[in-house]
C-alpha cells in the first residue's frame, strides 16, 4: 500500500479546492463506494467518472461531507 499527502498553496494565499483523496483497488470499487457515498447523504457528488484531465486511466467520484470538506475516491493504473 502507498499513501501520499499533498498540500497545494495558492501564491496569493487564497482558498483553493484542496481535497482528501482515497485510493480504490479498481474502477468497480470506485463505483461501489460511490453508491455508498450517495446513500450516506454526501453532497455535491460528481461521478463516478473517467477523469482524462488528470490521466488517461484516472477514474473517480468526488463529494463533500456535511461540513463542506472535499473528498474523492479514485483509481489510477
Amino acid at each position: 500500500n502507498q499513501a501520499w499527502i499533498v498540500f497545494m498553496e495558492d501564491q496569493n494565499h487564497q482558498a483553493n479546492i484542496n481535497r482528501i483523496s482515497f485510493w480504490a483497488s479498481s474502477p468497480k470499487r470506485v463505483d461501489e463506494l460511490g453508491k455508498i457515498i450517495k446513500d450516506a447523504g454526501a453532497k455535491n457528488i460528481s461521478g463516478p467518472r473517467e477523469c482524462p484531465e488528470y490521466s488517461p486511466t484516472y477514474y473517480a467520484v468526488f463529494f463533500e461531507d456535511p461540513f463542506g470538506n472535499c473528498f474523492e475516491v479514485c483509481y489510477r493504473v
